[in-house]
This record gives C-alpha cells, structure tokens and sequence, in this order.
C-alpha cells in the first residue's frame, strides 16, 4: 500500500538525545572539569554559558549543541543554510555516548532515569493546505467520513501517539509544518539558471545550479513533520545497554516503522 508522500523525499531535520539521572548534585563542583575535558578532547567544541542548573557547549560547524546539569544531560543538532545533512546516526550516537561518558564519570552518577532518542523528518509538500489534506489520509488516523459534515470542516490537523516496541517506547506525531528558509537571493537565481545562456564558464554555472537545488531541497518550507521519540525508563546503562547502541537501533526502528506510519487509507 501507498504512502500519502514520497517516503524518498524524507529529509532528516534534527536528531535529539537525552539521558536523566538521579543525584547529579557534584555538578556544581565539578561542571568546570566537563567543560576542560570534552573542549580538549573536541577542538571544534566551545563553551557558550552557564546558568543555574546546566551548561551549554556548542559545536557551530556542525550545529551540535550539549547541555548537563545536575538532573540530566542532552545533545542535540539541527539543520539550518549551513549544515544541511545531519551527521550519520551512528557517528551521532558515538558522540552522544563519549560526552555522556565524561558527564557520567566525572559527576560520577548512577542511578538514570529515562534514556531518548528523537529523530523529525520532514516531507516537502506544495502548500501547509495540501499538508492537511495528506495528513488526513494517514491510515494509523482514520478519521469517520461523516465526523465533518457534523461538526464541520477540519482546517487544522495533527496526531499523536504512543506505542511499545521490542525495545522500547515510541511517541509517534504528525503534523503539517511551515518554516522560514529566506534563502539568499543568489541560491533561488543559481537554481533557476541555465547553462546555454551562459556562452562560457557553463561547468560553474551547472555546479553552482546543483548546489543551489540541493539547499533548496533539502530546506522545505512546507510540509508534513514526522516526529518520532524513543524512550527507555530506568535504562540498565552502562552495564547492559550503551548509548550508541541505543541510538542506532532507535534510528533503525524508525527507518523501518516509517513506510507504516504513512500508509495511505485505501
């Protein structure tokens, strides 16, 4: 059965990891020795700031940001105009758990709470209406036919829910999006260009055309925003389960679960 998109239009938009734990009070007197040690290790990483409760370290060229605190510890990374591809899911993953493992060691923590993985994908529609309209014939939300010719016609429409999986729990949502992209004049004129109007240079003026199509696609400004979260509670790290390993089979759940979610009704 169909899907209401184009599964190969997908565009992987973020990826959020995140790990809870009890008694990280040492952060306040150690979150100094955090900083030291993942900036040396990560030449590419810098300290932003520091607040009540967390410190941020931030990695601008891949737009990678980490944050730990007493309660819990998050790595994050987001595509804008300069880093359109996020990192593999394993390479991901390998990050999250060498910054963890310094967090873990030197708050010396013990007891976790909640270990996540959440991935949004985007899927490029013509307008956030035509959105709403696939959206409404997700088979996973099968909405009555006859629920709007009695309450009235549905402009707006989001889902969500939550399932167990083998290993873990999956929230499940999906909406309509709308973003600002305000790419730079130069990128929409290179996409639109053509090489026979240009007598000479024609190979930069293709390059330049690509590079400019492949921002474009991969910056959508509407469509629909596939959300899902893997979570484990009271997860048996480090002992059983690491977080790389965790990440990559919460992607790979998600790869596989996909094609599902966005069948099409008959």
């Amino acid at each position: 059965m169909a899907a209401v998109v184009g599964l190969n239009t997908s565009v992987v938009h973020r990826y959020i990891y995140e790990l809870r734990y009890d008694f990280g009070h040492a952060y306040w007197d150690r979150c100094g020795r955090v900083i030291n040690e993942i900036i040396a290790a990560h030449e590419k990483w810098n300290f932003e700031n520091m607040g009540s409760g967390a410190c941020h370290l931030r990695s601008s060229e891949q737009n990678l940001d980490f944050n730990y605190g007493w309660a819990k510890l998050d790595l994050s990374q987001t595509q804008d105009r300069e880093v359109l591809t996020l990192l593999p899911a394993g390479e991901f993953g390998a990050l999250a758990e060498s910054l963890t493992e310094v967090v873990v060691r030197t708050l010396q923590l013990g007891d976790f709470t909640r270990i996540g993985f959440r991935s949004h994908y985007l899927f490029p529609t013509g307008s956030v209406d035509e959105a709403h309209g696939l959206l409404k014939r997700l088979k996973l939300f099968r909405m009555d036919p006859g629920t709007e010719s009695e309450i009235g016609v549905t402009s707006e429409v989001s889902y969500r829910t939550v399932v167990q999986r083998p290993e873990h729990k999956l929230r499940i949502a999906v909406a309509p999006f709308e973003q600002q992209v305000n790419l730079p004049p130069g990128v929409i004129q290179a996409a639109r260009a053509k090489a026979r109007d240009h007598w000479k240079d024609q190979k930069d003026v293709i390059k330049a055309k690509l590079k400019a199509q492949h921002m474009i696609k991969h910056l959508p400004q509407y469509g629909l925003l596939l959300d899902l979260d893997a979570s484990l509670e009271e997860p048996p790290y480090p002992d059983s389960i690491s977080v790389s390993d965790f990440v990559t089979r919460a992607e790979r759940d998600f790869r596989d679960l996909t094609p599902k979610i966005l069948k099409a009704l008959d």
